[in-house]
């Protein structure tokens, strides 16, 4: 009896021990930070330990004004049994000394911090040199601004930030026209993922161009600059009576005629023999040339008559068995038959009318309405208040239109494909690819494209092949661009170019984008868009 009363008075012993070790442990609370001093505008790590408990910390500060916790609780998570910790953010907006502590409650126990252990926090104004924005309009053309000119908008940050923040471009007049980063390793200029940043120059009057940015490191304020555009409306020469003005294209006989009413007929590159009166260029090529072999074909047949005779007299000759003779005597016999059945057939068709012997085959040809160009001057619609109204653009006899998706992106394009367009971005947006971008050019920004890279003659202009500017460049009237029906896409705000092609560094490469390039690669063809396999972001209703 007495070693189990023993044995019991030191469970209740120990028990009462580990209650109130347990208790002394939980009714603990510790607070750190990861700085004592910082300016406005940063942020500080507060770190509270509880103890092995789990339990909901609830954080103040001192003065009470000047800052915020982000979040204003947390609940501890178990490190080991001895250990509970978990952090918050303090974000200080008042230059000061803060005294940061917490409190818990357990068992209906409220416990605080230690206050001679709580952190103090020195804050500062931040007192760099206060961030400016600089905007310098470059025209292609100086020193005047016209219609159509390329005008490069270049954005200098002074200091340059530690960080680069993203700077929004927009105008009362123009719209939202981008958004370009500060480059910290270029000395601190704005470029955007297309390159410079390109002006809509197609509106005359005057622009005020304003950018802006909210992010800038350790500066809590907007940092904005405007500069104005002014767009004299451009004065152009007629042209000489022998240039053809887009749509419309000059013919062999030197006529300017539109390519839709006219009906051309197959031409060969080359011609099938020596025959020097004939041209391969002449209308109805092809009957021709049919013509042309029936009459060879006849000249072959009485050769080879002319060889089956003799190697027949040959073997007549030579052999004397009857029945070789005999194979002979057949064999000069087929081949006078097979020449007078060809030189029969040909002068029974002749006597009856010569006109039988003219084949008359016309292939109805199919005009072909654009240019092969490479896309250099990519376009964002959004930077466009309006759109031509009437008449044909291009190659789209239906006209534009401006079309905004159910994710409120809005681009510009041909009638007949604007609303598959506007599928394939929403189904994109099903499926979590967020695309965006344009490509729409107006004539007047073609033609100074044409100028820029193909020459400022009428015919440097209007009349020289796509191949031979340099980048290709296609005539005015003839861009699938200016019809509406191409379009640069973006992937998440970012131009669609991963594949690391050299021709499109100046671009960057962006390998994130490859999530949008292979969902638009299996399905964007459903929706009528093939890409320009030079290109990444490039995608047309041709693939060029």
């Amino acid at each position: 009896m007495y070693k189990i009363l023993k044995t019991f008075i030191s469970i209740l012993v120990l028990v009462v021990l580990f209650s109130w070790f347990n208790n002394a442990e939980a009714a603990s609370l510790s607070i750190s930070s990861d700085k004592n001093t910082m300016m406005v505008g940063e942020t500080a790590t507060i770190t509270a330990n509880s103890g092995g408990d789990i339990v909901n910390v609830y954080f103040k500060q001192s003065p009470t004004t000047g800052g915020s916790f982000n979040p204003g609780v947390c609940k501890t998570v178990n490190v080991n049994i001895f250990t509970a910790t978990c952090t918050v953010q303090f974000i200080p907006t008042t230059p000061g000394t803060y005294t940061i502590s917490g409190s818990f409650t357990l068992n209906n126990t409220t416990t605080n911090s230690n206050s001679s252990t709580n952190p103090r926090i020195t804050v500062t104004a931040n007192t760099g040199t206060t961030p400016t924005l600089t905007g310098v309009l470059i025209d292609s053309t100086p020193p005047s601004i016209f219609q159509g000119d390329r005008v490069e908008l270049k954005i200098t940050a002074t200091p340059i930030p530690s960080g680069g923040p993203t700077v929004f471009i927009t105008s009362p007049t123009l719209g939202n026209i981008g958004t370009c980063i500060i480059n910290t390793t270029a000395g601190g200029i704005c470029t955007s993922g297309f390159g410079p940043m390109i002006m809509n120059t197609s509106v005359e009057g005057t622009h005020d161009i304003n950018f802006s940015t909210n992010s800038w490191p350790n500066y809590s304020g907007t940092v904005s600059g405007t500069v104005k555009m002014v767009v004299t409306k451009t004065i152009t020469n007629p042209p000489v009576l022998d240039i053809c003005i887009p749509p419309k294209i000059k013919t062999a006989t030197g006529a300017c005629v539109d390519p839709s009413t006219i009906g051309n007929s197959y031409t060969f590159l080359a011609p099938l023999s020596e025959d020097k009166s004939f041209d391969p260029s002449q209308d109805n090529a092809l009957s021709k040339y049919i013509n042309l072999v029936v009459k060879i074909a006849i000249g072959i047949a009485a050769v080879l008559a002319v060889i089956m005779i003799v190697m027949g007299g040959i073997q007549y000759m030579t052999s004397e068995l009857i029945s070789s003779k005999e194979e002979g005597k057949k064999r000069i016999t087929n081949a006078i038959l097979g020449l007078l059945i060809a030189l029969g057939a040909y002068l029974i068709l002749f006597t009856i009318n010569p006109n039988l012997l003219k084949l008359d085959v016309a292939i109805p040809a199919t005009s072909i309405g654009y240019d092969e160009e490479e896309d250099y001057q990519p376009i964002l619609d959004n930077s466009r208040t309006s759109v031509p109204t009437s008449g044909i653009i291009a190659n789209c006899p239906v006209g534009v239109t401006r079309t905004t998706t159910s994710t409120g992106f809005s681009f510009i394009a041909c009638k007949d494909i604007a609303d598959k367009v506007k599928l394939m971005i929403e189904d994109a947006a099903k499926a979590n690819i967020t695309i965006t971008g344009g490509g729409f050019r107006t004539a007047a920004e073609q033609i100074a494209v044409r100028k820029r890279n193909c020459g400022s003659t009428q015919y440097d202009i209007y009349e020289k092949p796509s191949r031979n500017c340099n980048p290709q460049t296609a005539r005015p009237g003839r861009s699938v661009h200016e019809s509406g029906k191409a379009f640069d896409l973006k992937c998440n705000g970012t131009i669609i170019n991963w594949d690391r092609n050299p021709k499109n560094a100046r671009f960057g490469y962006h390998p994130e984008t490859k999530v949008c390039f292979d969902w638009l690669k299996t399905n964007a063809a459903r929706y009528g868009l093939y890409n320009l396999p030079s290109e990444n972001w490039h995608w047309s209703v041709n693939g060029h």
